[in-house]
């Protein structure tokens, strides 16, 4: 679902306090809003009153989850019981009294629709109000032909539980005598029941009701009642003269009865829907019973001298059958409303053949087949309403024949074929709807003179859109979204007469720039022009659309500045700029659009600081500007001023300084995202104020906090809070006991990478709604909370509804506990890099829902248990680098799992394509010892386990850079090892061709490829057939789950199946660093070439030094180091790393890197250590700066390397051997440049040195690198 529905959705939802289980009921309830309701692309109107002009009603409109009071029916309650029942209004139905409740007390769902929504008015005259509010179908069509131009026709019907009576002050002989032979009859039988008439209730006169009744056999009868009333209560009346009959008469008849009664007054008949569905089966009496009543009002009336039907509306009673070719019998019909009835079969082709017949409306049922060509050939049909059915074949495309065509909705259907030109010849027409067809958009489209709404959008429509459109004068909406037009948006040279309101042509293939002559569109209140192929800039004089309230352009590569001329359009509310090319700064006259209430200019290259007067339009409610380039400060004064903002999206920028007390003060906040800038000083305590916020993201800045970080505690009288990620900040500070005082509602909660320390307070297990909580790469230590699993009192409820739980990288020690089994919501769990000890619990078994099991880098030890084997939806486990022994499983997830899962045991065996010893043959003897032992060790460890773990985390992995998508950011941040199938990748690359191939290496290739939401991404497909390739891969995945830096290249998804293995990465545009350095065309300056190697310093730093287990690359040389858009460095290829136990400071490896780069250590001794990645660097550093590969022809024909070949000139000779592209021409190399040089090459030489022990470490290299560029910068300043 979009954002569209599922916000609204869930605010109206939570809003009332009704739980998750009505939220189908608050999204159709949205649907309904926005179908019927006003909306911002028709001017705050609906389609109604856009072609009327007429001001609308909407009292029908409830607020969701409101009070409602059902009417009890006075013949089946006692005199003292109560007359109302309280419900909860939770939708519509398919008409405005297709109310749906819910009825609390007996825990159902329930339509009732004798309601009052006032208690005030509970005993009021009901009959009086629905008289009022009733619309009389009869009247309408009398309008309807008084009023051709208007060629409105409503709908709206009494709600089918409320009974009208006709309203008369005397009543006629047959009233009186009907009357008094009810009275006698009360003497004669005990069918008839005497009731008191209900408190401010009229007496009216008889009225007929029919039910359905269901014999045995299954044959279906019809049970009349008969309700009789006096006549109205007079001055002066006692209550006795006054007392009204209600009679319930139990005869039997059949339909055709029905058509033997010679008057009925008024009459409506109506589904009750305790007794069954009312079928009109015996067709050859339906015209007989429609001939003798008007289904419309309650006032008596008849056809003309002779019973005539000229109207047949029996909208929503849910009939069953197809609609009877009979009724084209019926030659005086002009109205046919059988809406929303559950009709199936065809449409009779006769019917477009009723020479009468104005409307015909049977939207909303099951209707197919072909639309009749008769109703395209009908001079006096003026509404054509066959929408949400399902219709097939193709319009007719013969000529049409009707002049008198206002309405014409097809909406919804199966139709095909293109639209047909003859449409032209529908002059009169106001209203045309259709969905699903195809072809171009006819010209004579234009002919169409009255037309005042033109809805195409969701059909397959290709080609041009015509120009004339915007030459008919009273067209006012222009919907032709979420197609696959193409060319230019053209408006006709010369003056142009149009009233266009509104005009949505967004999720097209528009293409050119905005047309220079769009102020001919003066009228225009709405463009929305989205997700297209518009180029140029946005035009400076775009305040000539003084009346514009909604501009929308994003998702198109529209360039240039914003123009100041935006800020003139004073009525403007809504600015949708994103994921544009725009950049400069936003102009201060944004400040002056004081009816603003949303501006949003996400994924921009916007600059500079974000102008004050923003902060003071009141009217405000959304400010989105993440992933630009804003630097600055936040002013202090922000939140005084915005009583209204809702959401504040600055992510992604590099925004400074502290987070503006006054934030706090913006009580209406749900959303607060500050995440990925430089914000420093600490976090505000004041966050109590915010009742509404539902999302803060605060990660990735330098904020800091007191002791016990006591920001956690305001943040528990965010009652609504469901979102928390305050991680990747300098916190260095324990959780305090509050964090278990955050609101039941939160459910993500991250506060990773904060330099954490202590232990997890118990009372986390009171946030009872949690489902994701991340705690990794903290120093956490201690056992795992009995809180967090389960052991938590019965009234708090733990954390039962954990999906995802990630406590990896800290040191948590202690046995796993057994009750981690009881989490049956778990998805992923992930304890890698601590220390527990003691076996893998045989309650595994019992995570019927897990997926991702990481155990990895702990101290674990026993064997693996089988029952894992048994866990169906589980398809990654990593065991590797502990203790364990035994025979691995070789069913469920083992199948399919590869020998990095498993390494750095002590002594497992199993299958051998594991690369694992074979399991020895043991006799029966030995068996039954083995059982013995394995029951004296399992049993006490079992028994002896107490209740200790329930814990939640995440398996997500934030972008935490620029360049994702804004609309997951606005939710959370995007998941990094997303599930992207083989057949997406093949289509992102268009399957594997030969265009988006993008390099190929010993490896495998790498493509250029896009995803189905637009992203652009490269594509590692890795060569199947060579093994250690195959190997790499799980060696890398694994690396790659467990690191996150903005220099290290984000992997998007990984892919493995028989058939490929592949990593999606993040698309980098510049291409790697050697191609940089090697290709003649490329060239890159001293402070470029400083700046990529400090990326690579901070990014290798972050490896050996942000994690427990420091992780080696083992494999650094230029073409593994990737730069972005911006030249930033990433490093890549994590094929061949290692990652070193907490008490190991190397290992071994079989695994060589690229010769030239390898530290000497790792030819000779196969010795893998940090420093061995020092080593490398050091090469890299000589490398860029000389331009002299390490394995270069040149040099090795000396017998020397590049370190020696370098020491040569060092350091007075070393401008003969750098790069000579260093310098453009025209500048002159200085003394300060020489002494840059020469820092940079002591550094590597420092970096190369021969043995591990003698090299400096990464946070050296660093930090060196740091000064030699500020150095050297502030002297060319």
């Amino acid at each position: 679902m979009n954002r569209t529905l599922n916000e609204p959705a869930r605010g109206i939802r939570i809003h009332c306090g009704l739980p998750k289980t009505f939220w189908v009921y608050a999204v159709s309830t949205v649907s309904y809003l926005f179908n019927r309701g006003p909306s911002v692309p028709m001017g705050f109107k609906i389609p109604e009153e856009v072609w009327t002009g007429k001001e609308l009603k909407y009292s029908h409109l409830r607020t969701f989850g409101c009070n409602a009071y059902a009417h009890v029916d006075p013949e089946k309650r006692d005199k003292l019981d109560t007359k109302a029942i309280k419900f909860y209004f939770i939708g519509y139905g398919s008409d405005m009294f297709g109310y749906r409740f819910w009825d609390d007390r007996n825990k159902k769902i329930l339509r009732h629709c004798d309601v009052t929504f006032d208690e005030n008015v509970l005993y009021k005259d009901r009959e009086q109000k629905i008289q009022e509010t009733t619309k009389q179908v009869g009247v309408e069509l009398e309008l309807l032909k008084s009023t051709p131009k208007d060629g409105t026709v409503e709908t709206q019907q009494t709600p089918e539980t409320v009974v009208e009576e006709p309203e008369v002050e005397q009543v006629t002989p047959e009233q009186e005598k009907s009357m008094d032979d009810e009275m006698r009859s009360l003497d004669k039988n005990n069918t008839w029941i005497l009731t008191e008439l209900p408190i401010g209730k009229r007496a009216l006169v008889n009225k007929w009701v029919f039910r359905i009744k269901a014999e045995p056999d299954g044959k279906k009868w019809f049970k009349a009642r008969l309700v009789v009333k006096r006549y109205s209560q007079r001055k002066g009346s006692s209550m006795k003269e006054i007392n009204s009959l209600k009679a319930s008469l139990s005869s039997e008849f059949e339909m055709k009865d029905l058509g033997a009664v010679k008057q009925i007054f008024g009459m409506r008949i109506s589904r009750d829907r305790s007794a069954g569905t009312l079928n009109l089966s015996q067709e050859q009496y339906v015209e007989k019973v429609l001939d003798r009543f008007r289904v419309n009002d309650a006032k008596p009336r008849t056809c003309s001298k002779r019973p005539r039907v000229v109207a047949l509306a029996l909208p929503n009673l849910q009939l069953q059958g197809t609609i009877s070719p009979s009724l084209a019998n019926l030659s005086f019909l002009r109205e046919l409303n059988l809406e929303n009835i559950f009709f199936h079969g065809d449409i009779p082709y006769g019917l477009g053949h009723l020479p009468h017949l104005r409307v015909i409306d049977v939207q909303n049922n099951q209707l197919k087949g072909n639309i009749p060509t008769s109703l395209f050939q009908h001079w006096r049909v003026q509404v054509i309403s066959l929408a949400f059915n399902k219709l097939s074949g193709e319009m007719w495309q013969g000529p049409w024949y009707v002049p008198e065509l206002r309405i014409l909705n097809l909406r919804n259907n199966s139709l095909k074929g293109i639209i047909p030109p003859s449409i032209g010849n529908a002059t009169k027409l106001l209203n045309f709807s259709l969905f699903g067809n195809r072809g171009n958009i006819p010209k004579e489209i234009g002919n169409l003179s009255q037309l005042a709404f033109l809805n195409l959008a969701v059909n397959q429509l290709t080609g041009f859109i015509p120009s004339s459109l915007f030459n008919v004068s009273s067209l006012l909406a222009i919907a032709l979204g979420l197609n696959n037009l193409s060319g230019p948006l053209v408006l006709d040279e010369g003056n142009i007469v149009s009233n266009l309101e509104s005009l949505s042509i967004s999720r097209n293939q528009i293409s050119g720039h905005i047309p220079s002559n769009i102020c001919q569109l003066t009228e225009l209140k709405i463009l929305s022009i989205s997700f297209n192929d518009i180029t140029g800039e946005i035009p400076k004089n775009i305040d000539c659309l003084s009346k514009l309230k909604e501009f929308s352009i994003g998702y198109n590569p529209t360039d240039g500045t914003i123009p100041s001329s935006l800020g003139n359009i004073s009525t403007l509310q809504y600015v949708y700029c994103v994921s544009n090319r725009l950049e400069g700064p936003i102009p201060p006259e944004l400040g002056k659009l004081s009816n603003l209430i949303q501006l949003d200019f996400e994924e921009n290259y916007i600059k500079g600081q974000i102008p004050k007067a923003i902060f003071n339009i009141s009217s405000l409610k959304l400010i989105a500007l993440t992933l630009n380039k804003l630097s600055g400060r936040i002013p202090t004064s922000t939140g005084l001023h915005l009583p209204n903002l809702e959401e504040l999206h600055l992510t992604g920028n590099a925004l400074e300084g502290e987070i503006p007390a006054h934030i706090t003060n913006v009580t209406k906040l749900k959303y607060l995202g500050l995440a990925d800038n430089f914000f420093s000083g600490s976090i505000p305590t004041n966050w109590g104020n915010l009742r509404d916020l539902r999302l803060l993201f605060l990660h990735i800045n330098q904020l800091t906090s007191e002791h016990e970080l006591p920001f956690f505690h305001s943040l528990a009288d965010c009652r609504m809070l469901e979102y928390l990620d305050v991680g990747n900040n300098p916190l260095n500070s324990i959780l305090p006991n509050s964090v278990g005082n955050l609101s039941s509602t939160i459910k993500f909660f991250e506060i990773s990478d904060a330099h954490i320390n202590g232990l997890i307070p118990p009372g986390i297990g009171n946030v009872s709604g949690l489902t994701t909580l991340v705690f990794q790469r903290n120093n956490l230590m201690g056992n795992i909370p009995p809180a967090i699993e389960g052991e938590v009192p019965t009234d708090i409820g733990g954390l039962k509804a954990i999906v995802e739980l990630d406590l990896s990288s800290n040191h948590f020690s202690g046995m796993l506990p057994i009750t981690l089994g009881d989490l049956q919501n778990l998805k992923i769990l992930n304890l890698s890099n601590n220390s527990f000890s003691g076996p893998i619990p045989l309650s595994f078994a019992s995570l019927i829902s897990l997926e991702i099991l990481d155990l990895s880098v702990n101290a674990l030890s026993g064997t693996i248990p089988r029952s894992l084997e048994e866990l169906l939806y589980l398809k990654a486990i990593n065991v590797s680098f502990n203790d364990l022994e035994g025979e691995i499983p070789n069913g469920g997830v083992f199948a399919n799992s590869t020998l990095q899962s498993f390494l750095g045991n002590k002594d497992l065996c199993g299958m051998h394509k594991l690369e694992v010893p074979s399991c020895p043959i043991t006799n029966s003897g030995e068996q039954s010892k083995s059982k013995e032992l394995v029951l004296k060790i399992v049993i006490p460890v079992l028994t002896s386990s107490s209740l200790i773990f329930f814990l939640v985390s995440i398996w997500i992995m934030k972008q935490k850079k620029k360049g994702k998508s804004k609309n997951v950011e606005k939710f959370w941040e995007i998941k990094t090892h997303q599930l992207i199938s083989y057949h997406e990748i093949q289509r992102a690359t268009n399957y594997f061709d030969g265009s988006n191939l993008l390099g190929v290496g010993s490896s495998g290739s790498v493509y250029k490829g896009t995803l189905s939401d637009g992203t652009i991404v490269a594509v590692k497909v890795l060569d199947l057939e060579n093994e250690e390739v195959c190997k790499r891969f799980d060696a890398e995945s694994k690396v790659m789950r467990n690191v996150r830096h903005r220099n290290l290249v984000p992997v998007i998804s990984t892919c493995f199946s028989d058939c490929i293995r592949a990593f999606v990465l993040q698309f980098m545009p510049n291409g790697s660093l050697e191609n940089w350095l090697y290709k003649e065309e490329s060239h890159l300056n001293l402070i470029q070439r400083i700046s990529i190697m400090l990326d690579v310093a901070m990014a290798i730093e972050y490896l050996h030094h942000g994690h427990n287990s420091p992780i080696v690359h083992c494999d650094l040389k230029p073409a593994n180091i990737l730069l972005d858009e911006d030249m930033v460095a990433h490093v890549g290829d994590f094929g061949i790393s290692k990652i070193l136990a907490v008490s190991k400071s190397m290992a071994h490896t079989e695994t060589l890197g690229t010769l030239g780069y390898m530290a000497p250590e790792y030819g000779s001794e196969a010795i893998v250590s940090t420093s061995g990645d020092v080593y490398s660097c050091g090469i890299m550093l000589m490398e860029v700066l000389t331009k002299r590969r390490p394995t270069d022809e040149e040099i090795c024909n000396e017998n020397l390397d590049l370190r020696k070949w370098i020491t040569q000139s060092f350091p007075g000779s070393m401008m003969d051997v750098v790069d000579d592209n260093f310098f453009p021409e025209e500048e002159q190399i200085t003394s300060k440049s020489e002494i840059c040089i020469d820092s940079v090459i002591q550094l590597a030489l420092e970096c190369t040195k021969e043995t591990p022990e003698s090299r400096i470490n990464m946070k050296d290299v660093v930090t060196s690198l740091n000064k030699i560029k500020i150095t050297y910068l502030g002297t060319r300043i």
